[in-house]
């Protein structure tokens, strides 16, 4: 399923409310920092003096809570506006972490990490091609899930393609810090200038021909490949080129990075950078699970988490 990202609206309302009470407290301040300062004695005598020392007091105290009622508001502040970003990025996490279980379930199984074929090595002329990428945390898909991808994705619309396993980085720092230390940004790039260079050893013979496979994060990869090719004045044929995606974030019904085009969650790096182009001249198959269009629908959510049936 897709998940909507919660703009966490109330959370900046109040930071920006603060700020203004902020401001108040700070002028309230400076406008009876003289008066408060000091209070002087109205006369000479013991009783003046007493008095006008009491005053001076309770003004000095004022000032100290002023100052100390200032500090709590700045920190107040950050905390809620840190409290937002953690609150997006936590929803833009279980979205993702989401997309991956979806996608490895659709796929029939859990997924290691182990090695299978890397695609570094050279092509050979006149062949045809699927290059396979895994998805966030699995950057090199072990057999099970290249068996799968190749019985369910490849064979029935791809016959004949050999099936080639494309390293990519796929990681998503500080949720895959046994991985790396990339953020989704940094991540996705690396895997983008993998992804470009395979295919442009592969599609250098104009009888050679490819299909990218890609999920979660490396659908992204394929997405913003699409994207680089449809910008290139002498892009790859499309009769050369094909791609297929499940769990896509960019998927233009509904995908999570679809949604809110423009939004970046700086701390983690994530770009909601828009559908995967619909009017990609390159045949583009994107797969997509049951209530992936319905993220909304409180009874979609429940059906999906098998809370009912």
């Amino acid at each position: 399923m897709s998940y909507v990202i919660t703009s966490p609206e109330m959370l900046t309302t109040a930071a920006t409310d603060l700020d203004g009470i902020g401001s108040a407290i700070k002028a309230a301040s400076a406008a009876v920092a003289g008066p408060t300062t000091g209070v002087a004695a109205a006369a000479a005598d013991e009783v003046s003096g007493a008095i006008a020392k009491l005053f001076g007091m309770f003004g000095q105290e004022y000032q100290s809570v002023v100052a100390q009622a200032g500090a709590f508001q700045t920190e107040f502040t950050r905390l809620l506006a840190t409290a937002g970003d953690s609150y997006a990025i936590t929803e833009a996490s279980n979205a993702l972490g989401a997309l991956n279980t979806q996608a490895q379930t659709l796929l029939g199984g859990a997924f290691g990490t182990a090695a299978v074929t890397s695609a570094t090595g050279p092509l050979a002329a006149g062949t045809h091609v699927a290059f396979v990428m895994g998805g966030t945390a699995i950057p090199w898909p072990d057999a099970t899930y290249v068996t799968a991808v190749q019985d369910l994705f490849i064979d029935p619309h791809f016959p004949g393609f050999t099936t080639q396993v494309l390293f990519t980085p796929e990681q998503l720092w500080p949720f895959t810090s046994n991985l790396g230390s990339l953020t989704f940004g940094q991540s996705v790039a690396q895997g983008v200038a993998i992804l470009r260079d395979a295919l442009s050893a592969q599609l250098s013979d104009p009888a050679n021909t490819a299909v990218v496979f890609g999920y979660s994060q490396s659908a992204t990869i394929a997405t913003n490949q699409i994207r680089a090719f449809m910008s290139q004045l002498n892009p790859p044929s499309p009769s050369q080129l094909s791609f297929v995606l499940t769990g896509n974030p960019n998927n233009p019904d509904g995908g999570v990075l679809e949604r809110f085009n423009g939004l970046y969650l700086p701390i983690v790096d994530v770009l909601f950078n828009g559908a995967t182009p619909p009017d990609s001249p390159y045949p583009t198959a994107i797969y997509t699970a049951q209530y992936d269009r319905a993220p909304a629908l409180l009874i979609s959510r429940l059906v999906s988490w098998g809370i009912v049936d």
